[in-house]
């Protein structure tokens, strides 16, 4: 959480996570793991070991790019992967697509990304362009997680917490959860969508916005937007506890908007739709 939220953000979100039980072991490094008696033995770097179950490792990917090389294509040296043009070119006629390319976004620059609806997107995009359509790659792709049954959040755009952010927050209602958010969208936006979508417009007025900085310390956060700001231009947003607007928040990052344009862009998404 600490590479996607706000510093405020993270401490509050660890917090509940700890209230459901969750031992967090901040600024720790796994030293070795190893086995004894069927356990599994993690031992930190600060010289802690922990006697554990089950370990689940995300630590990410190291794209392949062994074939890439043999042919003589462009590999990047910061980012990892093939590199590719905005149409998912690497040479004439030479398409790839997917977590192992790094390709150039004409709204946020070079990008490599590690998501499942960029890698079906991409890939049937660049099916496409094999064939003729000759198109840019402009879908912004998103990721999702639950921190218990009482948060959760969706990401579009470049998520980093090294950006400056504006966010907007509202009181949140039994409604704001991930459970009944799944209950009640019949496609749900965590699975790839249709690239050409247009979400629509929504005519709800927005009162009594309340925007945070990071300095906030005991503040409990209901549900809200988070804005990620690159040179006064919004490259992300997180969606926290409010579900059924991805595409909403695609157009938004899509549409190249300046930050000092977030007021006139919230009602796009309800956020106090429900507010008494």
């Amino acid at each position: 959480m600490a590479n996607v939220f706000p510093t405020y953000l993270t401490k509050w979100t660890t917090s509940r996570v700890r209230k459901l039980g969750v031992d967090v072991k901040e600024n720790s490094s796994v030293k070795s793991i190893s086995e004894d008696n069927g356990k599994t033995i993690i031992s930190l770097e600060n010289g802690e070991a922990l006697t554990v179950d089950h370990v689940i490792v995300a630590v990410g990917i190291e794209p392949n790019v062994d074939l890439a090389k043999q042919a003589g294509l462009e590999i990047d040296e910061k980012r990892a992967g093939v590199v590719v043009n905005a149409e998912l070119e690497a040479r004439r006629d030479v398409y790839a697509a997917g977590d192992m390319v790094s390709f150039h976004d004409v709204q946020l620059g070079r990008r490599r990304i590690e998501h499942h609806d960029h890698a079906v997107l991409s890939g049937r995009h660049a099916g496409e362009n094999m064939v003729g359509n000759n198109r840019a790659y402009n879908h912004q792709s998103m990721f999702w997680s639950d921190l218990g049954p009482e948060i959760g959040y969706e990401a579009v755009g470049l998520i980093d917490s090294q950006l400056s952010t504006v966010s907007i927050w509202a009181k949140a209602t039994a409604q704001d959860t991930p459970a009944a958010a799944a209950a009640s969208e019949a496609d749900s936006p965590r699975t790839a969508a249709d690239e050409g979508a247009v979400a629509p417009a929504s005519a709800t007025p927005v009162t009594d916005a309340i925007k945070t900085s990071t300095s906030i310390q005991d503040e409990k956060f209901g549900k809200g937007l988070v804005f990620y700001v690159r040179d006064k231009q919004i490259v992300g947003l997180v969606l926290f506890n409010v579900f059924g607007k991805v595409q909403e928040a695609r157009d938004v990052i899509n549409g190249g908007y300046s930050s000092d344009k977030i007021d006139g862009l919230l009602k796009k998404f309800d956020l106090h739709a429900n507010d008494h």
